[in-house]
């Protein structure tokens, strides 16, 4: 029988590709099309890595597939999020206390305790909601509803079949965009689930509106900055967990 293991999961490749570097973790084959999987070891422990694709629909299947194919201690739930609180920067770690379900059933659920040992790691309160929220506007409106720090699109459904499962999980995500800053728009559009760019549709958007074109290239050069926070403050998280209590 496998020794359980730590999973990580996030929506996309390219949020954990400097984390995926960092650990070494080498692509598997047996997975399917559909739900890129990262296998190695931390520690001596076995580490499996998923990308479930964007959405809360994409994330409970993936979790619910990886749960029922292999053993695992754990779950931690990673990524980019949006800041909703106006003091968070790019690269700051949300390492939530509790997790909101905005869009459905508003369910409050509660990662397993642990210390946010890291110099720009925020707690508090993540809210997940089932579309991207782009405007400092829409932002601002999320803020003052539900006093949340950031928001995503995934953690409170992979929360939900974790419970299910009575599998403990924790969350830390990276501040991708500040509550101040606008997403490029239709940004749902112009790229596929897996985070995958559509070039006709970002040609046609270009065409609308050239202003895209410096607001993509402001959001890469955040999501650069964002990812490899995540890719150094996720080892020493993994090497607190699996020692001794």
């Amino acid at each position: 029988m496998s020794t359980a293991g730590t999973a990580v999961v996030a929506a996309i490749e390219p949020e954990v590709r400097p984390l995926i570097r960092r650990l070494g973790l080498l692509r598997a084959t047996d997975h399917p099309a559909d739900m890129p999987t990262y296998r190695g070891h931390h520690g001596g422990r076995p580490i499996t890595l998923v990308a479930t694709g964007m959405g809360p629909a994409n994330a409970r299947r993936a979790v619910e597939t990886l749960l029922a194919r292999e053993p695992c201690e754990r779950v931690i739930v990673t990524g980019l999020c949006g800041a909703l609180d106006p003091g968070l920067r790019i690269g700051d770690l949300v390492w939530p206390d509790e997790v909101l379900d905005a869009d459905t059933d508003g369910t409050a659920r509660r990662p397993i305790p642990h210390a946010h040992a890291h110099a720009h790691a925020h707690g508090g309160r993540l809210v997940s909601v089932t579309r991207v929220v782009a405007s400092p506007a829409a932002k601002a409106e999320l803020f003052a509803r539900h006093a949340a720090a950031a928001v995503d699109m995934e953690t409170t459904a992979v929360a939900a079949v974790c419970e299910a499962h009575g599998i403990p999980w924790l969350c830390v995500r990276a501040v991708s965009d500040t509550a101040d800053q606008a997403l490029p728009d239709d940004i749902e559009a112009l790229v596929d689930e897996h985070g995958r760019l559509r070039p006709w549709q970002a040609v046609r958007q270009l065409a609308r509106s050239p202003g895209t074109l410096a607001a993509l290239a402001q959001l890469a050069r955040c999501t650069r900055q964002a990812t490899e926070a995540l890719a150094a403050a996720i080892p020493p998280l993994l090497s607190d967990l699996q020692s001794p209590r």
